[in-house]
């Protein structure tokens, strides 16, 4: 059996409760150590360097188990993204091993007055470089 079926068979027993209780921490671990955090990510990291494809294909088996482990899938892998592409060697240094090795729960939110949360109707836009970046748009 592989790491990611097992992580399913243990989400499969509680995914229902957790719509309504809240996923329990010890299943953040879990998914760290099936390799399912940051999957995508380098391996100096702590991830697996997993591609769109095989990324893609976790998200879909986890979500048709249970919607909660996949958001924390989805979510802890796009915080790490972030991080990976715009953060400094420190801050990679810092926070990705923690993120994939489940030490953190990363969060992220996105609203604006139009889209709310629709992140495909974001409107918000980043010009210039450097100390010379302007950010145009309206937060809700």
């Amino acid at each position: 059996m592989s790491d990611l079926e097992a992580l399913l068979r243990r989400a499969a027993a509680g995914a229902a409760e957790w719509d309504s209780t809240g996923m329990p921490r010890e299943m953040v671990s879990a998914a760290a150590e099936a390799g399912m955090l940051g999957m995508d990510r380098p391996a100096r990291y702590g991830g697996r360097g997993a591609d769109a494809l095989e990324t893609g294909r976790a998200a879909a088996e986890l979500g048709a188990v249970c919607t909660s482990l996949r958001s924390l899938f989805t979510v802890q892998g796009m915080v790490a993204a972030a991080i990976d592409r715009w953060g400094t060697t420190e801050q990679r240094a810092r926070w990705l091993p923690a993120l994939t090795g489940g030490e953190l729960v990363g969060g992220l939110a996105a609203t604006e007055a139009v889209a709310g949360s629709n992140l495909s109707g974001i409107a918000t836009r980043f010009t210039g470089s450097g100390p010379e970046l302007r950010v145009s748009g309206r937060k809700r």
